[in-house]
């Protein structure tokens, strides 16, 4: 009977080891505990990844395959604050997406080149859109910016597919080219409180540098002193402009402003134009002849590069450099003409490259009067 007693006691033993050592085992994780990395980061079941950034959680990537994603206000009962940049870039999958009214930023490239997104709420909230956040994203027709939005990056909805967009009074800080290449755009408003930025027939612009920002489909320079500048990239890749008339109070016109204008067949630059940007007119296939005014004293790197269709060129002895590539590849060019005389040609700074792979032109020097 003891041996028995002894027995039991020994099973019962056993028995209370094996239970204390499973309550005692790590848990397994279920299909809402974070995973982290070395680095730092965690995911969840949705294929989002975030990152502990001073105390709150960033959207930090995306592998999931939703189309129509929600993005969580918090993460593990954290915060979410931000969208980081390159998150969703390249993403296939996305359609729609909602975000949270926790998130303040969107980083540089975020959603860049997500070309099946079709929309996205933007909270507000929101304080800042980085540097070509939604650039690529062909298909975004409508977003609406809340008034809490600050500041918008360069190139930030560039080659999207928006139709009209309302700039926030809250705004006080717009990049270049913030909607290049949006050839659907037909209307672009700007609240009446904003004392940065405004609208003239559909054209954004900076109302103290006078400076034009972006057009819509119309694609017009208001013909008064409200604009005085071309920005940078604002004309560029519209490929329904077959003419350019720059208006006499225009002073500058910005870096890459007409590049990719691929049907621009005529240009006519005033003398009130003192300076034009790199690459202005770049890839203007279709250009075939213009004149620079005496006004522009540099014709600067790659300015009329790729203008492969491109016969004449009038310059000005106010000439005093072309830079490098300034005429490179403009295979059809057959006169250039010189209103000055050769010694005064000689004069001028020419840089690498300036006149590489263009035709076999000829150089007229004509005395001005």
């Amino acid at each position: 009977m003891r041996t028995l007693r002894n027995i039991l006691c020994l099973l019962l033993s056993l028995l209370l080891a094996t239970s204390m050592l499973v309550a005692c085992s790590p848990s397994q994780p279920n299909d809402n505990t974070e995973t982290p990395s070395p680095d730092g980061t965690a995911s969840d079941t949705q294929g989002l990844q975030f990152k502990l950034i001073n105390g709150t959680y960033t959207v930090t990537g995306y592998t999931g395959t939703i189309s129509d994603l929600t993005v969580p206000a918090q993460h593990q009962g954290v915060s979410v604050t931000a969208i980081g940049g390159t998150a969703f870039k390249d993403s296939q999958a996305l359609v729609s997406v909602s975000l949270p009214a926790t998130i303040e930023t969107i980083g540089q490239q975020a959603f860049y080149s997500c070309t099946a997104l079709e929309s996205i709420s933007l909270p507000d909230g929101l304080v800042s859109i980085g540097d070509n956040a939604f650039d690529g994203c062909t298909k975004l027709s409508d977003v609406t910016l809340p008034d809490t939005l600050t500041s918008i990056g360069k190139f930030a909805f560039a080659f999207t597919g928006l139709v009209s967009i309302t700039i926030p009074e809250s705004v006080a800080e717009i990049g270049i080219g913030v909607f290049s290449a949006c050839k659907r755009l037909d209307t672009i408003l700007v609240d009446s409180d904003n004392t940065t930025y405004h609208a003239n027939e559909n054209c954004l612009i900076h109302t103290e540098e006078k400076r034009l920002l972006a057009v819509s489909t119309e694609c017009i320079i208001p013909v008064d002193a409200d604009v005085t500048a071309i920005g940078d990239n604002v004309f560029a890749y519209r490929d329904q402009l077959t003419s350019v008339i720059i208006p006499d109070q225009i002073t500058q016109i910005g870096r890459n402003a007409f590049m990719g204008c691929t049907n621009i067949t005529t240009l006519t630059i005033p003398d009130s134009v003192v300076e034009i940007g790199e690459g202005a007119f770049s890839f203007c296939h279709s250009l075939i002849s213009l004149e620079i005014p005496h006004s522009v004293t540099e014709i600067k790197d790659s300015t009329f590069s790729y203008c492969s269709s491109l016969f004449e060129v009038i310059l000005h002895n106010t000439m005093t450099g072309i830079g490098a590539q300034a005429f490179s590849d403009c295979k059809a060019l057959a006169s250039i003409v010189f209103l000055g005389t050769e010694g005064e040609w000689d004069q001028i700074s020419l840089g690498d490259a300036w006149d590489e792979n263009t035709g076999a032109y000829d150089l007229d020097f004509r005395p001005e009067a």
